[in-house]
């Protein structure tokens, strides 16, 4: 993902950034496609506005839980029996869950008892600290520095990339990196200039993106064969978005793809034409779910928010189905010299959860009408699907439905000490007003699936 284009919508909206977890599944549904040599030129306060409309969602979400909840902070979470989590549902299976909250606590939730067991957090692929988000490995029984779709089908390896600076007026270059778990050992497997980000480790390859600097191509998504080193290729056309000018900036076929499964790379599109590239006249929003073909990089869309309003794209179930979060409602353009901050009604965030199940098929698990629902990611394994909501956590399967398995009682993790200049916002920061009902409370993140 674009670090300059996020840094910039953070100061749009000073908010400081959260942890890098919780970016990866809800800052990554915010696609602005621009290569870093190239900057937008907003022709009026308007068109700001438009932009600053994309990132409403996660300045609420993440913005605010990110001093509510100490995501970001680091500390050594106690080891061993923590406490219990309130079970809101009698379930009908033994299995335990792996979640990780903020920076430095690991766990398991065994269920249906909801006993909490914390564990050792894993040191970092390139052996510095290493505060999460966390990946566990349940053919190995070990918990790895990254997220679980870095892991391996088989969980004998896991991919990170690395990222070395540039010169000046030169961009930095990233390094795709596999690990075998049992060994530790660590091989390089491509380079190349850009920043990386790993999107998937599956049968056919570590899919990954290289967002390109100084003008060159801001979206290139690339797939390596961890048993054949420097066997990179790009998939498909992949096409540089159209030249802009001060006259009329160009946004270009926005997109950026967060999700690999065998059905597909999925991503969340902007509202802009993909012929002309041109703002559209409202909001500048991330409102549909689009589909790259594996092999021929063919795309197509699958969802369309009918409301106008922001998809986020939350995780998979088992079969590879993209589950989705949805606002109701599309947020206004500010008017002419108004400012973007709140209040911010309900309907403008992603209350409603729906399960992609082909082109233009899906199935909707929460209609969006509960404010208390605000889904942050979803897993999938044989049980169902596994979605974290602040305080917490809620499962899906077709037999009974969405039910809220289990509350995090406050200080079960209590929020570690932050760092020095860290966890504190700067002087005069202005946080958007979050709508009421919002939920509050600790964000588990599931790491795996329950076994």
């Amino acid at each position: 993902m674009d670090e300059l284009v996020r840094t910039k919508m953070h100061e749009a909206l000073d908010v400081e950034r959260p942890d890098a977890g919780l970016r990866s599944r809800v800052l990554s549904s915010m696609p602005v496609d621009e290569a870093p040599g190239r900057r937008f030129r907003m022709p009026s306060f308007q068109w700001a506005g438009g932009l600053v409309a994309v990132v409403l969602t996660v300045a609420v979400v993440a913005g605010l839980l990110y001093f509510r909840g100490g995501v970001g902070a680091h500390g050594p979470a106690t080891t061993g029996p923590a406490g219990q989590v309130t079970m809101e549902t009698q379930l009908g299976f033994r299995c335990s869950l792996p979640v990780f909250a903020y920076d430095g606590i690991a766990a398991h939730v065994q269920l249906p008892a909801g006993t909490v067991v914390n564990e050792s957090r894993p040191p970092a692929a390139n052996g510095k600290e290493f505060g999460g988000p966390y990946g566990y490995d349940p053919q190995l029984g070990k918990w790895l520095p990254v997220q679980q779709h870095a892991i391996s089908p088989d969980g004998k390896y896991y991919a990170y990339v690395t990222q070395t600076t540039g010169v000046p007026g030169q961009g930095p270059t990233g390094t795709v990196h596999v690990v075998a778990v049992a060994t530790g050992r660590d091989q390089q497997l491509w380079s190349g200039e850009g920043a990386g980000q790993i999107l998937a480790y599956v049968a056919t390859g570590i899919y990954f993106i290289m967002s390109g600097y100084l003008g060159g191509p801001s979206q290139n998504i690339w797939v390596v064969d961890p048993a054949r080193p420097g066997s990179a290729r790009r998939v498909g056309p992949n096409p540089v978005p159209p030249a802009s000018s001060p006259s009329q900036p160009s946004f270009g076929p926005s997109t950026f793809y967060s999700l690999v499964s065998p059905l597909g790379i999925f991503g969340q599109g902007f509202n802009i034409p993909a012929d002309t590239g041109k703002p559209p006249a409202g909001p500048i929003l991330a409102d549909r779910v689009l589909r790259m073909d594996l092999n021929t990089g063919a795309v197509s869309t699958w969802f369309v928010n009918p409301s106008g309003g922001t998809v986020v794209l939350l995780g998979l179930d088992a079969q590879g189905h993209p589950v989705i979060g949805a606002a109701t409602g599309a947020p206004p353009l500010p008017a002419e010299g108004s400012s973007p901050k709140g209040p911010y009604a309900p309907m403008f965030l992603p209350h409603r959860l729906v399960l992609l199940t082909g082109e233009n098929q899906f199935t909707e698990l929460a209609p969006g009408t509960d404010v208390s629902f605000l889904p942050s990611t979803a897993l999938g394994d044989a049980h169902g699907v596994w979605v974290s909501v602040p305080g917490s956590i809620w499962l899906y399967d077709r037999g009974a439905g969405l039910r809220k398995v289990f509350t995090v009682p406050d200080g079960l993790f209590p929020a570690p000490t932050p760092p020095p200049g860290k966890g504190t916002p700067p002087p005069g920061t202005v946080f958007p007003t979050p709508p009421p009902g919002m939920p509050t409370g600790t964000i588990l993140q599931v790491a795996g699936p329950c076994t």
